[in-house]
């Protein structure tokens, strides 16, 4: 009952979490890239950094992802949080293309996207799977797709 003095609905609630959720996870992810010097390293060190979120306690996944599969409304709130929190992953990957003048810096930061996410997802479903690393070492190919 304290939760929805708070709060009129349980959508408001899934929306406040993942707000909540969103700025240090983006602080996180910027530190990391913003530590490494080449764009080579910026891009290795933010899976790195992806390592690292998949080992802590409680890992189910990535909380928006999830989030957006259980909500059925394209038009929720949380959903569009979601799209905005996926599109900024995707520009900071593509950022660092862009910078380095690699060709097609948006796709290069979208083929990024899916093997974060799926590193994420199979980790999520087998955990210590190893598929962080199997996505970080896919990465050198892609720079060299797109340098």
């Amino acid at each position: 009952m304290t939760l929805y003095h708070h709060f009129a609905s349980k959508d408001e609630v899934v929306l406040a979490a993942l707000a909540a959720r969103r700025k240090p996870r983006q602080r996180g992810l910027s530190a990391a890239m913003d530590r490494a010097t080449s764009p080579r390293a910026k891009i290795l060190a933010a899976f790195d950094h992806l390592g690292e979120l998949v080992r802590e306690p409680g890992f189910r996944g990535c909380a928006f992802i999830n989030a957006a599969v259980e909500l059925a409304d394209r038009e929720h709130p949380a959903v569009e949080l979601v799209r905005e929190h996926k599109a900024w992953l995707r520009a900071c990957f593509a950022a660092v293309a862009e910078r380095a003048g690699w060709r097609r810096p948006a796709v290069f930061g979208l083929q990024c996207l899916l093997l974060w996410d799926g590193a994420v997802l199979e980790e999520a479903l087998s955990p210590g799977s190893g598929a962080v690393q199997a996505a970080r070492a896919a990465v050198p190919a892609l720079i060299a797709a797109s340098a």
